[in-house]
């Protein structure tokens, strides 16, 4: 826990990676909670022709916990870095003592070792963002359905408590559902229907909350995820492999020694898996991970990210197939192969800590010039008249300036053209910075192809600001401006 402390403080001044947006998102939600405005008066703007952008709403968990920070104290960076470092040292914490409990102390150890230093674990452990917390929550659960003896009143309490605030953290919470359901199945005999009734006291709080809060809205419906369930599930199975290197390191400094050794320590890992599976095929952790993983394969949405809640189990797998290795080659003391497999996390952390930190930081959007000098403009032409503006990461746009700013998107011609007139938008910003080139592309081809509509009002070399003269919405039109947002 040091180390990963000492690892996330070394990367303190970290910032969200270029492409990243929600973190804006859920920062503004937080304030307006905080200020006592509408959940949704933030700023951005959504459109359906692109809901990869963000949904209309994110999910309250962090938010709230964003917005309490706000009240108490005040838009404190540091207390906010130190409140995403406590989630992430819990998750890391509540897994090694699960897997301490449920198999060997040094592998429980060793547990937190692979996920301190895992890389993008410690990049993100102090920006604003939901995983960690999700993955914390998530565990807590498993932590208490795991747990010996019977289920009390209390320990119902928190679990149900503690898996509504997951749900509420990240949509994929919902895989706790089905995954409750199997277990209290599996331990029928045992607690009967006890371990279901959080998901009873869920499924009413959950159909109240979304009459409140548009928490679904602009995703495909459940018809479209259904029809293109195979070739999504084929593109997650092949880029999801990258999650499976990243929960077991990257211990060396070659391309070609980290593919040998990731092909040897997946197969070490499903090894020491699949001796454990039969003993263990009952727990709550396994059941989540079979069902939250299938969800993840069909889930029109992908992210590496996505699986770091199942991290722990891979990081388990390793280390307990490490001691199942040395146990056929005769080590026969469980000390010694608990030792072995310590010792094996700590000098994977080891190089995988001497050889990422020697990689260059991440960019961040916010530390471009080009980009604070795009937002200075803006403010410049906002102080003269209201404007609404197309931008390629407007939740970042609509938190840093206050100007109202909608997606970019790819779409022909004149499906741009009536968008930016339903959403009143004044202003397009062309450039992407590499980002979402195909809606770059299509916005250009609109000013290409209707130059009269559009005036540039302020360039830099990697962006051009253009006024949608053809703008058919006015002002005049009642409260657009405002609830449009």
């Amino acid at each position: 826990m040091v180390v990963a402390a000492a690892l996330a403080s070394w990367h303190w001044s970290d910032g969200p990676e270029l492409a990243a947006a929600d973190y804006a998102q859920y920062i503004a939600h937080a304030r307006a909670i905080s200020e006592g405005r509408s959940y949704t008066d933030t700023g951005y703007i959504f459109t359906p022709l692109y809901p990869w952008s963000g949904p209309a709403a994110q999910p309250p968990g962090l938010p709230l916990l964003l917005a309490a920070i706000f009240t108490t104290v005040g838009e404190s960076t540091a207390v906010v870095k130190t409140v995403m470092l406590a989630t992430s040292l819990g998750f890391y914490a509540l897994a090694g003592l699960y897997f301490a409990r449920v198999a060997d102390p040094r592998i429980g150890v060793g547990v937190v070792v692979l996920l301190g230093v895992s890389t993008h674990l410690v990049h993100a452990s102090t920006i604003v963002q939901s995983d960690l917390l999700f993955a914390l929550l998530v565990w807590s659960v498993i932590t208490l359905y795991d747990r010996d003896g019977p289920f009390t009143r209390g320990r119902i309490a928190a679990i149900t408590f503690l898996g509504a605030f997951a749900v509420a953290t990240r949509t994929f919470g919902v895989a706790l559902v089905p995954v409750v359901l199997v277990f209290t199945l599996l331990h029928w005999r045992q607690h009967g229907f006890r371990p279901a009734i959080p998901v009873a006291i869920w499924g009413g709080g959950f159909l109240a909350a979304n009459a409140v809060l548009p928490l679904t809205a602009g995703f495909p419906d459940v018809a479209a995820i259904i029809q293109g369930v195979v070739p999504t599930a084929i593109d997650h199975i092949v880029n999801y492999r990258y999650a499976l290197f990243y929960a077991t390191l990257y211990p060396f400094p070659w391309d070609r020694a980290n593919d040998i050794y990731h092909v040897l320590a997946l197969l070490i890992t499903f090894g020491g898996l699949a001796t454990w599976l039969p003993s263990s095929f009952h727990r709550f952790s396994v059941v989540f991970a079979a069902i939250y993983v299938a969800m993840l394969m069909v889930a029109p949405v992908l992210a590496t990210r996505y699986m770091w809640p199942v991290y722990p189990l891979l990081a388990f797998g390793l280390l307990r197939g490490v001691a199942e290795l040395a146990a056929r080659v005769r080590l026969d003391s469980a000390v010694a192969r608990g030792r072995l497999a310590l010792t094996t996390a700590a000098v994977l952390g080891a190089l995988n800590v001497v050889w990422a930190e020697r990689a260059a930081p991440e960019p961040t959007l916010l530390a471009r010039t080009d980009v604070q000098d795009l937002f200075q403009a803006l403010r410049r032409i906002a102080r003269d008249e209201p404007i609404r503006v197309a931008f390629i990461r407007p939740q970042v746009l609509a938190l840093e300036t206050g100007i109202p700013s909608m997606t970019t998107f790819a779409a022909a011609p004149e499906t741009v053209a009536k968008e930016l007139d339903r959403r009143c938008i004044t202003h397009v910003v062309l450039g992407d910075m590499g980002l979402l080139p195909a809606a770059d592309a299509a916005f250009r081809e609109l000013v290409r192809l209707q130059p009269d509509g559009f005036h540039v009002e302020y360039q830099n070399p990697s962006f051009e600001v253009h006024r949608f003269t053809a703008l058919a919405c006015r002002r005049d039109r009642g409260n657009v401006w405002r609830h449009q947002t």
